[in-house]
Order: structure tokens, then C-alpha cells, then sequence
């Protein structure tokens, strides 16, 4: 991620989706997924992820604090890398849920 034009030919995309695609099998996750949001657990110390439709329960089930830290993948620029890609979820777009959070 990097606001900077950079020239990045067909070959080298093309190279660059062959590699995540790899990556992905090799790992048994999906990256491409954007209904997959990454977070870190806290209590184990580890990422873990969670599809969109189960973060209502997951507030509800209390299995989300306020200070939850997810990986905001919707960034685009280098400065927003540095500063915003982990925060807590409330900082995020996923704060729409909040309402939600409240009534729990």
C-alpha cells in the first residue's frame, strides 16, 4: 500500500495473484474474501478471523470488547498502513454495529 504511482505491469500482477493464490492454499485461508475480517484474540494472542454476518453474536456473546483490535484491510494509503490498519474496532467501519453493542 503506497499512495506513490508505480508502474506495475500485467506479467507482475499476474505473478503477484499466482503467489497469494498459493499462499492461500498453502495456508487453508482465503485472502480474497472480503467478508472475512482479521482481529487479534487477545486472550490466546493470536489472529484470528470472522466472517462479517457473525460480528453481531460475536458482540453479543461478549466474544468482542470494545478494545478489540482488528485489521482494517480497507486502508489505501501508505500513511493509513502506518497509522489506522490496527485499531480497535470501534475506530473502524465496523463501528455500525455498535448500536448493537450497546443493547447487549
Amino acid at each position: 500500500v503506497d499512495d506513490k504511482p508505480v508502474f506495475l505491469s500485467g506479467c507482475a500482477q499476474d505473478e503477484l495473484n499466482r503467489f497469494i493464490i498459493s499462499l492461500q492454499k498453502f495456508l487453508n485461508i482465503s485472502l480474497f474474501d472480503r467478508m472475512i475480517v482479521s482481529y487479534w484474540k487477545d486472550d490466546v494472542k493470536e489472529v484470528d478471523t470472522i466472517h462479517i454476518t457473525k460480528i453481531p453474536e460475536a458482540i453479543i456473546n461478549r466474544k468482542w470488547k470494545d478494545d478489540t483490535l482488528v485489521f482494517d484491510n480497507t486502508i489505501s494509503t501508505l500513511d493509513d498502513f502506518r497509522k489506522k490498519w490496527i485499531l480497535p474496532w470501534k475506530e473502524t467501519w465496523i463501528s455500525r454495529f455498535s448500536s448493537l453493542h450497546q443493547t447487549s
